[in-house]
């Protein structure tokens, strides 16, 4: 039994801490009030726990491609060549230095990828639709002169056809064989005119005017082109030990196949000037006495003793090449020199010629030439890039052509097609254009 003094005592005690504690027999506000403080802290917790989370969950799904590589060991370039391929690095390139001379111009640059340089034409996976291709005129008097896609590219969606009636995608006009009378109308907003003109400006006509300003796209030797006209492929892969003397049994200089005896370029006063400091030349063609049928393989006929080929273009303009460049370099064993506004060093593999436009006058050219027959390792140097690179057909035109069809192109016109052609692109004789004499 509790007191009556102990009761009143804890009644009293009882009262006197409601009094003093507000929070006394209210532990649930007591809790709210004084924890209140810890909310920030508790959600800055929470987010980085669940970004810890994602972070962990991103790392385990990645595929393993993705993941961390493992630390890699820092070799020499030797070493690691040799690792890679399982034996030996081959012999850095020897590329034959030639007599550094600024040009009284300078070659356009490239501005694309292609054109004696790599093919990255590509057909769009997602096309649908057969494209029709219309050869308006003729090309040097050839009327079908492009054969079917399944010749050219099989697997091109495109055909071509000749029926000026059916609604074509592309129209093509070949500018040599133009008809100032036969200009083509549109028919469709589609459908994209295009010339063609393998020729360079000192041997084109000029459009006639009603032709001047219908063009959309352009197929020219030019790099600005819509599609470039690709003479070969160089083509850069491994290593292949040289196991011939390029120099022995020749016995002659130079040769030279012609057809045009009169150029814009006059190349053939620089023909006449190297003679007369030693350096001769066999014409070949029309414009010298030495004939060779085209059924026969000339290349390869006059490499057995001749040591250079003069690959002399008729006319010095921005980008202008010609085949027989390519010939001399895949069909022959002769060294060319290089007369023309190509940028070389683009379309040709390195080492591989002698530049006309490396050299400060005539007499400095022929006796550098002259050096170079004399002396069989320089000379074989000329020939080192056969270990390393190759040429290769291009993709033809039509193919190239084609394949633009199927993409998202950017269709323009040519509003003043003559002056686009025409202007500053040529660089007259090869005295005015380098600056020789």
């Amino acid at each position: 039994m509790v007191s009556t003094a102990n009761t009143s005592g804890m009644w009293s005690l009882s009262r006197l801490r409601k009094r003093l504690d507000p929070f006394y027999e209210r532990p649930s506000l007591l809790r709210q009030n004084s924890y209140r403080f810890l909310y920030p802290y508790v959600v800055v917790a929470g987010i980085c726990f669940v970004y810890l989370i994602y972070v962990a969950n991103t790392n385990t799904n990645a595929p393993h491609g993705d993941s961390e590589p493992a630390p890699r060991i820092n070799l020499d370039p030797a070493r690691r060549q040799e690792e890679a391929s399982g034996g030996p690095s081959p012999p850095a390139m020897f590329v034959p230095a030639e007599p550094a001379k600024k040009s009284a111009f300078t070659p356009i640059k490239d501005i694309s990828v292609e054109g004696g340089r790599k093919d990255e034409s590509t057909l769009d996976a997602n096309f649908t639709s057969l494209k029709t291709i219309l050869l308006w005129n003729a090309f040097f008097g050839e009327r079908d002169y492009i054969p079917s896609f399944e010749q050219l590219c099989p697997g091109y969606p495109c055909r071509v056809t000749m029926n000026r009636s059916e609604l074509a995608d592309a129209v093509v006009v070949h500018l040599r064989d133009i008809n100032a009378s036969d200009v083509p109308k549109r028919r469709s907003r589609a459908e994209v005119f295009v010339l063609l003109n393998a020729e360079a400006p000192p041997h084109s006509p000029g459009l006639p005017e009603p032709f001047n300003d219908i063009f959309n796209w352009t197929i020219t030797y030019r790099q600005d082109a819509d599609v470039p006209l690709i003479k070969s492929v160089v083509t850069k892969y491994g290593f292949v030990p040289p196991k011939k003397d390029y120099h022995v049994n020749k016995t002659r200089m130079a040769a030279w196949f012609v057809s045009h005896c009169q150029t814009s370029s006059e190349r053939e006063t620089l023909v006449a000037e190297l003679a007369k400091y030693g350096v001769h030349t066999d014409v070949v063609g029309e414009c010298g006495p030495i004939k060779c049928a085209r059924s026969e393989n000339c290349y390869e006929l006059f490499s057995k003793d001749h040591l250079f080929y003069l690959s002399f273009e008729n006319a010095i303009c921005n980008d202008y090449v010609t085949e027989k460049l390519f010939n001399v370099l895949e069909r022959s064993e002769m060294v060319p020199i290089v007369l023309g506004g190509a940028d070389y060093s683009r379309v040709a593999p390195p080492g591989s010629y002698i530049n006309v436009n490396k050299f400060a006058n005539v007499k400095e050219l022929a006796n550098y030439i002259q050096h170079v027959s004399n002396d069989p390792q320089l000379y074989n140097s000329y020939h080192h890039w056969r270990s390393y690179y190759q040429l290769s057909e291009p993709l033809h035109y039509a193919c190239r052509l084609c394949a633009k069809l199927h993409t998202n192109y950017r269709r323009r016109m040519y509003q003043d097609f003559n002056t686009y052609w025409h202007s500053s692109t040529c660089h007259g004789s090869w005295r005015k254009a380098y600056g020789l004499s």
